[in-house]
């Protein structure tokens, strides 16, 4: 009788210990950073000192995702030649997920010693005090116009030297093949698009210029026209004036008359980089490559930790699906076999958490992890596999299919409610289990937003996060993302092979009465 109660009172923990996240209290508001005691003068003389003792700094971007992590490397490389006692640990987030982890963890207190923001971003971070402010460096020779754009409530963020430079990139081998003479400061918009025309002139999918039909484009070549968006003392808008008119029908035909800017389909996905970097521009969907190749497979083993990404993935989902397993059937067994007062109001409490959506809990969870020091590690993302109220309804649905006879006959000849458990019911609920790990493993396998969210030693990294660092802001490898994904789908096939007849038996046992 006592291990019975012990057996009840271990299914109400369960079945309550996360719904608590829900009700946490309110996240104490981040102190902002400290001011600076120092003069201007003093912090001249700081900045110019190197720290005395090694100093390690964390930096987290997104610049560097899909295909220039080598430059950013070489960047770093030169700062720390350059500073010797700092070293750089670089972490690079997809530029889709970037901001959405960076909110989450200036919000829990876990934020990188530095970061990357955009204009679109930065002010939101500045308001909050998320931010340092420059002083002491001498700011005359930069833009004015500029650093007011990174100027929030009298303090300096940022140092800007202008809002765009534009730079002219081009294929040498290409001009070469057009005959076509190389740049040159003295080019005019003449001169431009006949040399694109001659390149596009190589092929169907060759193209001669990147320059879509987009705002910050129109803004550039509308300069390059004479024009501009507001009059000389910017008072009045002056869109529709004829210089920009111009400008804007410049972009229209390369894209319909001149056909020199690939259009979206004949863009194939690819970006502007993608294109630059194939030798053509621009190139249409290829299903069946020409010349197929493994390259983009030993490329996504080079381009980050792969393997240990795999692995972290597999210990985590294996320990996710087995906690799964135990807790989720030791709840049914309790809810389905076992009377206790208030045993259905339990279960029917229990099973409405499933209503509430996930991203309810997640900051609550989030600030529950980091208060107890979890961030940053497996546990964080393997512990909520504890509570899981789709899997305790799963399998009591199984344990209640379960005669109580076979239970009374083990109780008969001695056996307690443990062992009832582990070698009666559980026996019986084999389908059902193998249904549950399946859909567990594959969970938890797939998950991206709860470890984008715990993890961000690239060492600890799951394969869905390492993946979608892949996905840069301007470019993006798709047939190395294309060959990492084929290979994340391996270990579910496997799994799903080797237990595909217990998983049919567990989708159909719940629809089988007699």
């Amino acid at each position: 009788m006592r291990r019975m109660k012990l057996f009840s009172l271990l299914a109400l923990v369960l079945a309550v210990m996360m719904a608590f996240a829900a009700c946490a209290p309110k996240a104490e508001e981040p102190a902002a950073p400290a001011e600076p005691e120092q003069a201007p003068a003093a912090a001249e003389k700081v900045k110019d000192e190197a720290p005395a003792e090694p100093v390690t700094i964390t930096y987290c971007n997104f610049n560097s995702s899909g295909g220039n992590e080598e430059t950013l490397a070489k960047m770093v490389a030169a700062f720390e030649a350059e500073n010797p006692n700092i070293k750089v640990e670089v972490e690079t987030i997809g530029y889709d997920d970037y901001f959405t982890q960076m909110q989450t963890r200036v919000a829990g207190g876990t934020a990188p010693d530095c970061y990357e923001l955009n204009i679109e971003n930065f002010a939101a971070y500045a308001n909050k005090g998320q931010l340092a402010e420059i002083r002491g460096v001498d700011v005359s020779g930069l833009n004015d116009t500029a650093l007011n754009a990174f100027n929030v409530d009298g303090k300096q963020y940022g140092l800007p030297e202008s809002f765009s430079n534009v730079v002219l990139i081009y294929n040498k081998d290409l001009f070469d093949q057009a005959g076509v003479a190389y740049p040159t400061d003295d080019w005019t918009q003449a001169d431009l698009q006949a040399a694109a025309e001659a390149i596009r002139a190589l092929g169907d999918d060759i193209f001669g210029i990147w320059q879509p039909i987009t705002y910050n484009e129109f803004f550039k070549v509308v300069a390059q026209y004479g024009g501009a968006l507001l009059n000389e003392d910017k008072t009045a808008f002056t869109i529709n004036s004829a210089e920009n008119l111009v400008a804007a029908q410049a972009l229209i035909d390369r894209v319909l008359v001149s056909n020199v800017q690939p259009n979206a389909v004949q863009q194939g996905g690819m970006g502007d980089w993608d294109m630059f970097m194939s030798g053509r521009l621009g190139i249409p969907i290829e299903w069946l490559p020409k010349e197929p190749t493994w390259d983009a497979y030993i490329k996504v083993f080079s381009k980050f930790p792969f393997a240990k990404t795999i692995c972290n993935s597999l210990f985590i989902s294996v320990s996710y699906t087995v906690i799964t397993l135990i807790s989720a059937s030791m709840a049914a067994f309790a809810f389905a076999k076992l009377r206790f007062s208030g045993n259905s109001v339990l279960l029917g409490a229990y099973l409405a958490t499933m209503m509430i959506p996930t991203q309810v809990t997640m900051i609550p969870l989030f600030v529950i992890m980091n208060r107890m020091g979890l961030t940053d590690t497996y546990a964080s993302v393997i512990l909520p596999s504890i509570f899981r109220p789709f899997a305790v309804f799963l399998l009591v649905q199984q344990m209640r299919a379960i005669p109580n006879d076979f239970l009374d006959a083990a109780r008969i000849d001695g056996a307690g409610v443990f062992r009832v458990y582990g070698q009666v019911a559980l026996p019986l609920c084999i389908p059902s289990l193998a249904t549950l790990s399946i859909t567990t493993f594959m969970e938890s396998w797939n998950d991206y937003l709860w470890p984008l969210l715990m993890l961000s030693d690239k060492n600890k990294m799951t394969l869905p996060i390492a993946l979608s660092t892949l996905n840069g802001q301007y470019n993006t490898e798709y047939n190395v993302l294309m060959a990492g994904s084929l290979i994340a789908m391996i270990p579910i096939i496997i799994i799903y092979i080797i237990a595909q007849k217990q998983f049919k038996d567990g989708m159909m046992a719940g629809g089988i009465k007699g």
